[in-house]
């Protein structure tokens, strides 16, 4: 593995500035983890939004039949029953994803510090 990405071997001396660049090389690292940890969660949120959204359109269409004329019962002119229809949004794996990458380069620029502030 390059040692860009992963230091091959360490320096034995420790100077100040070589344990700082390891400290925040960590400090990055768990940053990035626990933000694209985050990323997972908000994903796994999102699979459970569209089919809620259809079951609770599919019940709001229940409650507010076509009639005749073509109009749904309960959602006529001038009558307004408090009862909105319920839109179906598209699911969002985008964000959840920018926010992955985003963490994977908050790892990667702290282990940049550390090649540059330590040499390794």
């Amino acid at each position: 593995m390059p040692a860009w990405i992963w230091p091959v071997e360490q320096k034995t001396e420790t100077t100040v500035l070589i344990r700082l660049a390891r400290f925040v090389h960590w400090i990055g690292v768990a940053l990035g983890v626990v933000i694209i940890g985050g990323s997972v969660i908000y994903a796994a949120s999102q699979i459970d939004s569209v089919p809620r959204a259809e079951r609770e359109h599919a019940a709001w269409e229940a409650r507010h039949p076509v009639l005749s004329t073509g109009e749904r019962a309960g959602v006529g002119d001038g009558y307004y029953d408090g009862d909105y229809e319920p839109s179906i949004p598209s699911p969002d794996y985008g964000t959840p994803l920018a926010i992955g990458v985003f963490g994977a380069l908050v790892a990667l620029f702290a282990r940049g510090l550390r090649y540059i502030m330590a040499g390794e």
